[in-house]
This record gives structure tokens, sequence and C-alpha cells, in this order.
């Protein structure tokens, strides 16, 4: 590449910068991303030029990566310039020059971005990337993808998941974010009712819990309070109890799983002993599986309980049981998913012991226990050897 503007002593052809990603290193990535931070505009629009005319033919895997990093880079030095070049572009770089440029100019003006992504001719390739641009602009500028959404019929058609959006935007300020949410339509809301409620609710628990008793639906409220008494329960368990008597039985075993699995991260032998000691069989069995399950969050069939579809909650750290606390609990559980789950922890705990002492250990399990731990370490051991 011919050399150009005050950074043309830090310009590099083409080649030169295929070598420093053709082979695969992360380190030649890095050092990619350094010599393109040196470039001033008019350097990167010699090396987008001589990218277009450079072989692809032994550097494909490292021209497919430099073309990305140099557009990003000259969207933030010049994004008028950028935009320009990609526009016009050969043909063999165009689409993912300009989807580069528009996604990058959506990081500090999202409306503009739109707008540019709107005047692509492929219609496929412009909803795609107007897809893009609008999940930044939740995230960059919230108002503006609300006023989007709201003057957009076919945006406002569709059933919008917002839930990736509002842990952001409650932690940045709680007050514009219940502000947003209350302008959606209730479709938008009720898709997105968990992750509302729990974002909120980690920062202003008593807003939370007042916002989601007042809701009118009765189904989005069980929800929300579901929710918030799950995020309480991390500090006042009792609290979150008392938030969900006299709930429908399955909105109730609902919050009692996300409950009793935020009591047992900080005590989970009280938390099994507290949940053991219920009452009702299904109550128990919801409360089990909060603590006892690692995983997942699908409830079927079980020896004591209920059938319910599935129910996702937001993330919350695995109760973390010692070795000898898992036996004890399994022999004080039926045959069923609940002492499975715990020959899955009990599984977690052997592959961390040596070969013989495993050995001794699963010896002394009950013939199921062991056929099952026996199973999950060899499929273990093949994956990694």
């Amino acid at each position: 590449a011919s050399s150009a503007g005050a950074g043309s002593d830090a310009i590099k052809p083409a080649e030169e910068f295929f070598a420093l990603v053709a082979s695969h290193d992360r380190r030649g990535f890095g050092i990619l991303q350094a010599n393109l931070a040196k470039l001033t505009s008019e350097d990167l629009a010699v090396l987008a030029a001589d990218l277009e005319k450079a072989d692809t033919s032994q550097h494909s895997h490292a021209y497919w990566r430099v073309i990305p990093e140099t557009f990003i880079r000259w969207a933030e030095v010049d994004p008028e310039a950028a935009l320009r070049f990609a526009k016009s572009s050969d043909a063999k770089i165009h689409q993912t020059a300009l989807q580069t440029v528009i996604r990058t100019i959506a990081n500090t003006d999202a409306v503009y971005a739109l707008n540019e992504a709107r005047k692509i001719k492929n219609r496929v390739i412009a909803q795609q990337v107007e897809n893009q641009v609008l999940a930044i602009m939740a995230n960059k500028d919230p108002d503006a993808w609300i006023s989007e959404l709201l003057s957009n019929r076919k945006m406002l058609m569709q059933n919008h998941y917002v839930g990736s959006y509002v842990h952001k935007w409650f932690k940045e300020d709680p007050a514009a974010a219940i502000a947003r949410i209350n302008r959606l339509p209730q479709h938008h809301i009720r898709n997105s009712i968990t992750h509302i409620s729990t974002a909120w609710a980690n920062e202003e628990p008593a807003a939370a819990l007042q916002w989601a008793q007042d809701l009118e639906n009765e189904q989005m409220k069980q929800q929300a309070i579901t929710a918030v008494a799950g995020v309480i329960a991390k500090n006042n368990p009792d609290k979150a109890l008392s938030l969900i008597e006299g709930m429908p039985e399955g909105f109730r075993q609902r919050a009692l799983t996300s409950i009793y699995k935020s009591m047992a991260t900080s005590d989970p032998m009280a938390a099994f002993e507290e949940a053991f000691a219920l009452s009702h069989s299904g109550d128990r069995y919801a409360a089990l599986m909060g603590i006892l399950n690692p995983h997942g969050h699908q409830f079927g069939n079980s020896h004591w309980g209920t059938q319910w579809g599935s129910y996702n909650y937001p993330y919350q750290p695995n109760p973390q049981f010692t070795l000898q606390q898992l036996q004890s609990i399994a022999t004080r559980l039926p045959t069923g998913q609940l002492r499975d789950a715990v020959y899955g922890q009990m599984t977690n705990h052997l592959t961390n012991k040596s070969p013989d002492e495993a050995e001794q250990l699963l010896r002394t399990y009950p013939t199921r226990a062991r056929q099952q731990m026996v199973s999950a370490l060899i499929q273990r051991i093949t994956q990694t050897d």
C-alpha cells in the first residue's frame, strides 16, 4: 500500500497485516489491532483500497479477520469516510465492510446507523443489520430504542424481548429504567416480566415488590412476585416466603424453587433440612429441586410432586455441598430425579479425587448410584483422554 497522512510511517501493506493473524494466534490479533490504532483516516483509506485488490488465495482466514478490524477502526476514526468507502466498495468486501461500519457507528449514533441500515438495497442484509443496530441501540441509547419501538408498527407487532437489556438499564438508573418499562406495550412487558422484576429487585427490592403487587394482570403479578421473592430470599428468606403465601400452587412452587436455591447458597444443609420438613409433597419437591438440581430448571414427573412445564430463573450460584453431606442426603431421598441430581453432584466430587480413592468410595455406594456415577465418570474421562 502507498503511504499517506500523518500516520503514514505506521502504514503496512495488506500482506503484512495478513501475516499478523495468519497463524490464528491471539497475540497476532492483538498486534493487528495495535497497528490499526496508529493509523489515521487517510492511512485507513489506503489500506482499505489495498484490501480490495489483495490476493486472498493464500490468506483466506487472515483476510476475513483483517477486513472487519480495519473497518471498525476506520468507522471509529472517521465514520463518514468509512461509510462512503463501504457503500461504493468492491463486491468482494462490500457486505462485510458496510455491515461492520454501520454496526460500529451504532455504538455512538444508533439513530443515524439505523437510518443507514435501512438504506441497504439487499433487504435480507438490511433486516439483519437493522436488527443488530436495534440491539446496540437498546443498550447504548435505550430511550431512542423505546421511541423507535413505539413508532414502528412492525416492531410493535413483534414480541420483542427486553430481558437481555433491563439488567443494564436498572443498574445504571432504576428510575429511568422503570419509566421505559412503563412505556412498553403490555405484551412486551409480559414476555420479560421475570427479568424486569429481578433486575429491579437487585437494585431496589422494596420498589420492585410494590410494582409487582400493583400489577393488574394476575398472572404477571404472580410471576413478578415470584422473581422478586427469589432476590429477597438472599438476605431475608422469611420475608420471601411470606410473599408467596396464598399463591396458586403452580406459582407458589416455582417461587419455592427460586427461594430455596437462594437460601442454600449460604447454608445448604440448613436449607435442605427446612425444605425436607415441608408437609406438602409438591412444595417439598419444588424446594428440594431448587437446592439439589445444580444446573437445570426443568420440572417433570417425580416420586413426590406435581408436573410442571419449564421455568427459567435468572442465574444464581449453585449450592455447595460436601461429598459427605451429599452421601447423607442421598440415603434420605426416594428413587427419582432428585436423587439422580445428588448422584450427579457426588460424581463432580469424585472427579477431583485420585482413581484409587474414588474406587474405594464407589464400592460403598448402592448399586444404582455406583452404576450411574461410573457411567458418568467414564464419559467425562473419554472427553478429556
